[in-house]
């Protein structure tokens, strides 16, 4: 769910949710808390060095217009060494306390890692998630996005446990720019160090350059590079 928290969507929540708040949506919860002296702060440093700061009220009103239905409010603040500051805020059904502040705190901010691991992946990495859903009027996109969850389940698996698909990665952040990998760029390593080590056949992938010549001389650039990782990921 998004930052703006609606009444009617928390009324029908089951118990355990965490759900983002921004003072720009939630201007009555904000201000309540700050105005209200028992609202609760807790902060400590890390063996990292990164100051985590928390300020937190059980029994909130969500908005004006939900004066009863009453939400537990927690607002964090992370300082790093370098001092960058991240500020989140967050409304749950779970009652606050010192000791399950930290947990509450990775929880909630463990919903950006999925939304940027997966979703982001399967949107922007190959996987053509909003396009699969674009099929069928009854249950084609069903089927297509079900096999799209297997496909990545399987590229997780091999990410894991493959040691070629792990040089395929390998390859791909060697050659291109920080920033610039995908899992096209994955692929096209997985059929290049494939065809190079002999083990599988696969057709080369498409390259930047032109003509049989020209991949070859790529593939034999590649090489070295492809030996050492393949050394470095064997066993002792």
């Amino acid at each position: 769910m998004g930052s703006c928290v609606r009444g009617e969507h928390v009324a029908a929540l089951e118990r355990g949710f965490i759900l983002g708040a921004k003072r720009s949506d939630h201007t009555f919860l904000f201000d309540w808390v700050e105005q209200t002296a028992t609202t609760c702060a807790y902060a400590l440093t890390d063996e990292k060095g990164i100051h985590h700061r928390f300020g937190y009220l059980n029994g909130v009103p969500l908005n004006e217009a939900n004066f009863d239905l009453q939400v537990n409010f927690l607002e964090y603040w992370e300082t790093t060494p370098e001092g960058k500051v991240t500020h989140f805020a967050w409304v749950t059904d779970i009652a606050l306390n010192e000791s399950n502040l930290m947990q509450l705190m990775r929880g909630a901010r463990a919903r950006w890692k999925i939304e940027n691991e997966t979703f982001n992946t399967l949107k922007n990495q190959g996987y053509h998630f909003e396009h699969n859903f674009g099929h069928g009027e009854k249950n084609l996109s069903t089927v297509l996005m079900h096999l799209m969850m297997l496909a990545f389940l399987i590229d997780q698996i091999q990410q894991r446990c493959c040691r070629l698909f792990q040089a395929a990665v390998a390859v791909a952040s060697c050659l291109l720019p920080p920033g610039a990998g995908s899992w096209h760029s994955v692929a096209h390593a997985w059929r290049t160090e494939a065809q190079i080590s002999g083990s599988v056949t696969f057709a080369v992938g498409k390259t930047r350059t032109r003509g049989p010549a020209s991949k070859q001389r790529a593939q034999l650039q590649m090489r070295p590079r492809l030996q050492a990782r393949r050394s470095s990921l064997r066993p002792a």
